[in-house]
């Protein structure tokens, strides 16, 4: 794997994680709707001050929907759900149900992509989900079954939905259109469900707005860019195990930003998790070398 895909991945999954901690401080202040409209503005505002110094195409018609779909799933019905279910659930645990995303990417994968996936890499998806239960589980927390659950189940969903719309449209446009066009979409039709947004600013504490402007530049902004340069380089079931490290981000972040140390299970969680994702990709690992000395062969022949 190459350097630059490797620091990508380290970067989406650091800011991914924070995203969590900063969401569930930012819903003090500001509803579901409002918070991901504001944080994607400011994202969107980035993109369009980079499109005036960068090249951005207008993307061909055939591609419309995919690029709004991608938009509209992906960030638009991601994010609200997202930010609707922290609203009752604590992001530690949050975090555990959306990064149930691996498994719905390599459904989809499976099934529109056609990607071949192994037994060896079920086990691997399987290995790093036990571990992370393990970094979720709380005894004195109590986690009832509501329809809080449900909704990030739902999140995690579009948001594998978006990776594998995402796949199809890196073939063609760089990962910064991809990126671009990904935001604007969605940013354009959380605008139709954001009323008050400008009265929700007004009475927010400067460090609720400011946490949702840092999650609009470093979580939204530049790891949406960097997951869309991963994606270029990886399959999406292969890409979709690195979020399986998101939780353990998000554990440690925690414990910085709001003093909550790490349990034993956190760290033996945490293990797991590693161990699953390279299980994972040491399978992925051989087939690329098996592919690359098929071509060798066939060339010298």
């Amino acid at each position: 794997m190459e350097l630059k895909t490797i620091l990508s991945i380290v970067v989406t999954v650091f800011f991914w994680a924070s995203a969590f901690v900063g969401i569930r401080a930012s819903l003090d202040d500001y509803s579901p709707q409002n918070l991901a409209l504001l944080r994607f503005l400011v994202a969107s505002l980035i993109f369009l001050v980079v499109a005036l110094f960068k090249k951005i195409r207008i993307p061909e018609k055939s591609d419309l929907l995919r690029i709004f779909l991608s938009g509209f799933i992906g960030i638009a019905l991601y994010n609200f759900a997202l930010n609707y279910g922290e609203q009752r659930i604590e992001a530690g645990i949050a975090s555990f149900i959306v990064n149930t995303v691996p498994i719905f990417s390599a459904l989809f994968s499976m099934h529109f992509l056609r990607e071949k996936f192994f037994m060896r890499q079920w086990i691997g998806f399987i290995i790093s989900l036990c571990g992370i239960i393990l970094i979720a589980y709380r005894p004195e927390t109590n986690f009832t079954i509501g329809i809080s659950v449900f909704i990030l189940l739902f999140a995690a969903t579009t948001q594998a939905a978006m990776f594998t719309l995402q796949k199809t449209l890196t073939k063609k446009y760089t990962p910064l259109e991809c990126t671009a066009y990904a935001i604007w979409s969605g940013t354009f039709t959380l605008l139709w469900f954001g009323p008050g947004l400008l009265d929700e600013i007004l009475a927010a504490s400067m460090s609720s707005t400011v946490t949702v402007i840092y999650l609009g530049i470093f979580p939204a902004a530049i790891a949406y860019l960097t997951w869309a340069y991963v994606l270029s380089k990886l399959s999406v079931s292969v890409a979709a195990t690195f979020l399986y490290f998101v939780p353990i981000g998000a554990t440690l972040i925690g414990w910085v930003w709001l003093g909550e140390i790490p349990t034993l299970l956190s760290i033996g969680g945490g293990i797991l998790v590693i161990t699953g994702v390279i299980f994972v990709n040491q399978k992925h690992n051989m087939i690329k070398r098996s592919e690359k000395e098929n071509k060798i062969h066939a060339t010298s022949s």
